[in-house]
């Protein structure tokens, strides 16, 4: 079995809907981060001697640099974002044409990670 583990960092900034879960209410006010992203990805075979080509993975997550995430997703928590890139990073996997299990991990601070995976083997 092969494990890929990529890192990567983006900045971008974004604001929270105000929904009863949210206790931190500045959350609701435009604020950025540093966010830092783990792309981990399991394989029992290689295409081309690859997982999947790191710039593919860059890719996908750069196009959030320094961008507002609204854009992208209604209420931008860690939680919607790590299930976003998850998706996107699937996608990609899915046109390798090989079975994986795939996790994306998604840190505001160095305090929290959350992470979104699901079984795809």
């Amino acid at each position: 079995m092969y494990k890929l583990n990529y890192q990567i960092q983006f900045v971008a900034a974004h604001k929270l809907n105000e929904t009863p879960s949210l206790k931190t209410k500045e959350c609701k006010n435009l604020h950025g981060h540093t966010y830092q992203v783990e792309i981990i990805i399991q394989v029992d075979r290689l295409i081309d001697d690859m997982v999947i080509d790191f710039g593919e993975l860059k890719e996908t997550v750069k196009e959030l640099d320094h961008q507002f995430l609204n854009e992208f997703l209604d209420n931008p928590t860690a939680e919607n974002l790590s299930k976003y890139l998850y998706e996107k990073v699937k996608e990609k996997m899915d046109k390798r044409g090989m079975a994986f299990t795939l996790e994306v991990g998604v840190k505001e601070s160095d305090n929290n990670l959350i992470t979104y995976s699901e079984r795809n083997l």
